[in-house]
């Protein structure tokens, strides 16, 4: 993409070939801005953390990579941002050690006084409020200097606004045209599978409860076959082989290894139910496909999910229950096994509310006005 001056300027991650929740935003941004009418809305600079293994979860190679990627990412985003002056910079963060980054460009943005967003794609900020630790000061720091927060999901919104800041603003992820068109047709001709399978759709770690998963359905003999798709680490597969060979020889569990989209948004379509019973989320793009697929979905109620389910409204599009409490991982499965009916209407009220909130569209047109909005208080302070 050709950068033009006084343009939004979004910074954000993104890798062709490492699959992730921010990646995937990326991209949908990247096809609006390609879609007609819609080139001179924003612009993007990205980069890839390209060092590290996406199941690495080492902290010398996050250490050694941050180094690597963040020094150059600084120094080109402030040369942009002098050349280009955008009229907003829109930083895309996970924080962790990504906040060391994000305090230097929200201090070099503040330098040059252009407006700033901090984005945050991730679910951990009421745990980091609690835990008061070294990385709650560095994201409080980049939230008192930088324009506005954008979260992805009310807890988020609601522990930063508890901490005093009022600069904070609750905006959804969105799904790609590609996805709202099968949505659109999956809700012509919706109808759920007789194969009583379960989906799990993500990496294979420990932290995303697969374990807790599968010691789930191992109680659970009316399972036809639980199917685990995305990468993982042999020994991560093979404990969790060993594992379910409590039950019929583990004949019941089917590892596919990372498969393609369509392959995946098939597997929703012909699941009972897709379950993800992380211990963090963020805004969990499988846990939206799901929806779009007329998949109810059984997670725990972490990150932004209980709103993408509208869990506890009277038509929600699946169930949430608590990190690491199998007992009640095993309650929800058999609840939409033993009544297929109320499976139905969840998965009937997914795709409705990913055509009602989460559209390109819709989501974008969001972003703009908070741009519009922070430009035109910016024009205003100069006048």
């Amino acid at each position: 993409m050709k950068l033009k001056k006084h343009l939004p300027l979004i910074v954000t991650p993104y890798s062709e070939t490492i699959v992730g929740g921010i990646s995937s935003w990326a991209k949908n941004m990247m096809v609006y801005a390609e879609m007609d009418g819609h080139h001179d809305a924003f612009q993007i600079h990205y980069y890839a953390n390209y060092l590290m293994a996406v199941t690495n979860t080492k902290i010398s190679a996050r250490v050694t990579t941050g180094i690597i990627v963040y020094s150059k990412l600084v120094y080109q985003t402030f040369v942009l941002i002098l050349k280009y002056k955008p009229s907003v910079v829109h930083i895309v963060s996970s924080a962790t050690l990504g906040l060391i980054k994000d305090t230097i460009l929200v201090s070099l943005a503040k330098l040059t006084k252009t407006p700033t967003i901090i984005h945050w794609h991730f679910g951990r900020i009421p745990e980091l409020a609690k835990a008061n630790n070294w990385e709650w000061k560095l994201l409080k720091y980049v939230v008192r200097n930088c324009s506005i927060s954008m979260v992805i999901d009310n807890k988020s919104y609601e522990a930063l606004l508890e901490q005093g800041f009022l600069n904070v603003v609750n905006v959804p992820n969105p799904i790609p045209p590609d996805i709202e068109q099968r949505a659109k047709a999956q809700l012509e001709q919706y109808s759920k599978p007789g194969l009583k399978r379960i989906l799990f759709v993500g990496h294979l770690l420990r932290e995303k409860g697969v374990f807790e998963l599968v010691e789930a359905c191992i109680k659970i003999p009316e399972i036809d076959e639980l199917v685990i798709i995305g990468p993982f680490e042999e020994d991560i597969k093979n404990e969790l082989i060993t594992f379910a060979q409590q039950r019929d020889n583990g004949r019941w569990l089917k590892l596919l290894g990372q498969q393609n989209k369509d392959q995946v948004l098939k597997y929703m379509r012909e699941s009972l139910i897709l379950t993800l019973p992380s211990y963090t989320e963020g805004f969990p793009n499988v846990v939206i496909e799901a929806m779009a697929m007329g998949c109810p979905v059984i997670a725990t109620d972490v990150g932004a999910i209980p709103d993408m389910i509208d869990f506890g409204s009277d038509k929600p599009c699946g169930i949430c229950v608590p990190a690491r409490n199998v007992e009640k991982l095993n309650e929800a499965i058999l609840n939409l096994i033993n009544d297929p009916e109320k499976a139905i209407e969840m998965g009937r009220m997914g795709i409705k509310k990913v055509l009602s909130h989460y559209t390109l569209e819709q989501v974008v047109g969001q972003y703009e006005r908070v741009w519009s909005n922070l430009n035109h208080n910016r024009q205003f302070e100069i006048t």
